[in-house]
């Protein structure tokens, strides 16, 4: 009999006590890495309205950058190669906008729409396109050919960026190093063109 309500006494002091002494869950993380349309992989700014500075960069499991980007590279309108930057430390802010983010001054009129790259089960190229009320437009098609940078990454796609002053865009073709643990991004190759019309 004892026995019986020293055990009922227990049990109902867990009853009571229960809800604060239960071991805490910790929130739900973030989905792990991978490839998502919303998540700007390349490292990339403007550092004037026709020229680009983009970097490669290593990140983790959750997309977040790890260490100093570089070594980098810097891209003017019109030319056809990039050039490499000796110092980027301290270029500036790297731009965060999802990769087919279009101009707010667009109206949300015309967008970007990205077809990501594929390997498996057989091998697709990645293309941008523009896209207005009236028409499609495939501004890029590219498939991993001679950058050694994205023939040898496992994951390739593009990501589209804007110069703040509206004029020029960056299509770049960024290669992806899975893994566990730290990836690295690298752009394999950029171009820049005018931003077609939006009618």
């Amino acid at each position: 009999m004892a026995v019986t309500r020293a055990l009922l006494i227990a049990v109902a002091a867990l009853v009571v006590l229960g809800p604060g002494c239960a071991k805490r869950v910790p929130p739900p993380r973030p989905p792990k890495f991978a490839l998502q349309p919303a998540v700007r992989l390349g490292s990339v700014m403007w550092p004037t309205g026709k020229t680009i500075i983009y970097c490669t960069q290593r990140l983790d499991d959750y997309a977040h950058p790890v260490g100093v980007a570089g070594p980098c590279r810097r891209l003017e309108a019109g030319e056809t190669s990039a050039m490499k930057v000796l110092s980027w430390a301290t270029l500036g802010r790297f731009e965060r906008s999802p990769p087919n983010a279009t101009p707010t001054s667009l109206g949300g009129r015309c967008k970007i729409e990205i077809v990501q790259g594929q390997r498996i089960p057989a091998l697709r190229s990645t293309t941008v396109t523009w896209v207005t009320p009236t028409k499609r437009q495939v501004l890029d098609d590219w498939l991993p050919t001679d950058e050694s940078a994205a023939v040898e990454a496992d994951a390739f796609t593009s990501e589209v960026t804007f110069a703040p002053e509206g004029e020029w865009m960056a299509i770049l073709h960024v290669a992806v190093g899975l893994g566990d643990g730290e990836r690295v991004v690298e752009i394999a190759s950029a171009k820049m063109i005018k931003v077609p019309a939006c009618e």
